[in-house]
This record gives C-alpha cells, sequence and structure tokens, in this order.
C-alpha cells in the first residue's frame, strides 16, 4: 500500500528479487529480523 501526501492510499504491485541464498532464506523467515532470533533460539 502507498500513503500520499494527504492521507489518500492505494495499493500497488511490486515484484521482489532474491539474488542470494541468504537473501532467499531472510524471506523465507518473513524478514531479517526474524530469522537472527530463530538461529538464536535453535542454538
Amino acid at each position: 500500500m502507498a500513503l500520499h501526501p494527504h492521507q489518500s492510499s492505494e495499493l500497488i504491485a511490486v515484484r521482489l528479487r532474491v539474488h542470494t541464498p541468504a537473501e532467499a532464506e531472510y524471506y523465507r523467515h518473513g524478514d531479517v529480523r526474524n530469522f537472527v532470533l530463530r538461529q538464536l533460539a535453535s542454538s
């Protein structure tokens, strides 16, 4: 969703490019923070 200066909004379509295996893992976990937290919890 894009927010405009006058508080209106619109839905926009975007594409995601994953370039590395690490980026794929981050995406699979939701984001880098979730990935790191899961790694810390499992060790």
